[in-house]
């Protein structure tokens, strides 16, 4: 099996290594390039807790240099990858979440008293989950604060599109709805919507694979295969099963 890595190119290369320690080959092919705001400082005044739902709001935090100042606060992590990054980095007091934003407000609300103080979500532009406004409607006070911003690519890269083109690959790595359509889009423009239908496709969650599914050209000649939590470790365990077999 060869896979297509859809994900940004440094996160690209650390799932590349997982899967060749499982023997599954594959080739990058970032469908979206991750640009880091400037955050000079951060307003903490009356904050009990820190969010982030992406790994690279955490990667925003360490290149902003703000990982000391807010060290002092329990940070609660969408999952178990964004978790262990967060720990990699220098935060000392990391909450791990189930894998996503829905689930991860869950947490929060059992944990979290909103007469103790706001919240502060370390975010990206484009938010697949409402998580704000779940927990304002229960009464918590949420600050969003914009870490990162994750641009479209325009064109595979080409040694993607010659593998692509050869019939190399033959199976993709989604990791959010976005991203899917990314994919799709990038599909049809190097004129591959046929392609695009003879893949395996491996989704992080159901929502993912509704945007995959509302966005090809038609419907896939596989079944889009799901984790049972929507985290990386169960991801790379289903594509460890799915080759072993």
């Amino acid at each position: 099996m060869h896979l297509l890595i859809t994900r940004p190119n440094d996160d690209s290369q650390t799932m590349q290594a997982s899967l060749e320690k499982i023997g599954v080959e594959s080739t990058i092919a970032p469908v979206l390039t991750i640009t880091f705001e400037a955050l000079s400082d951060c307003d903490l005044a009356g904050v009990q807790s820190i969010i982030v739902t992406s790994q690279n709001s955490v990667k925003s935090l360490q290149h902003n240099h703000l990982v000391a100042k807010l060290n002092a606060l329990p940070l609660y992590a969408v999952g178990p990858a964004t978790a262990r990054i967060a720990e990699r980095v220098g935060f000392n007091n990391v909450k791990q979440g189930p894998g996503s934003a829905k689930a991860l407000a869950d947490v929060l609300t059992k944990d979290c008293d909103p007469t103790n103080g706001a919240l502060i979500h370390f975010a990206g532009a484009h938010l697949a989950f409402d998580l704000k406004g779940v927990m304002e409607a229960q009464g918590y006070k949420i600050r969003e604060v914009l870490t990162y911003r994750a641009v479209l690519a325009k064109q595979f890269p080409p040694p993607a599109t010659a593998a692509l083109n050869a019939g190399k690959v033959n199976g993709v790595i989604l990791m959010s709805a976005r991203s899917a359509r990314a994919f799709t889009d990038l599909m049809r423009h190097h004129n591959l919507t046929s392609t695009a239908g003879q893949m395996h496709y491996f989704c992080l969650s159901p929502s993912v694979k509704d945007a995959l599914l509302n966005t090809l050209a038609e419907p896939p000649a596989h079944p889009v295969l799901i984790p049972t939590q929507p985290n990386t470790e169960e991801l790379l365990a289903l594509i460890a099963r799915f080759a072993a077999n």
